[in-house]
């Protein structure tokens, strides 16, 4: 049989819903930034870019700095390989 949940309870379940969509959105969006940069870094060495036409195109068009893109093209070689 089904107990009733107080509406106090009620407000915390839903409160730590929110907070785990919340959460969730954000894990996703890196992770879907993230993929999108590897697939830029992958389709613009099969295009044979240089190393350092992609890292700037990279600061440019994702606005990450010099380490931040350098760390993205470093991950991009391990993936790789």
């Amino acid at each position: 049989m089904a107990r009733d949940v107080s509406s106090y309870d009620q407000y915390l379940l839903d409160m730590g819903e929110r907070r785990g969509e919340k959460k969730g959105e954000k894990k996703g969006e890196k992770k879907g930034i993230a993929a999108a940069i590897m697939r830029f870094i992958q389709s613009r060495r099969r295009r044979h870019f240089s190393e350092t036409q992609i890292q700037e195109d990279l600061q440019l068009d994702f606005g990450l700095d010099e380490a931040q893109a350098s760390q993205y093209m470093t991950a991009a070689l391990t993936a790789k390989a």
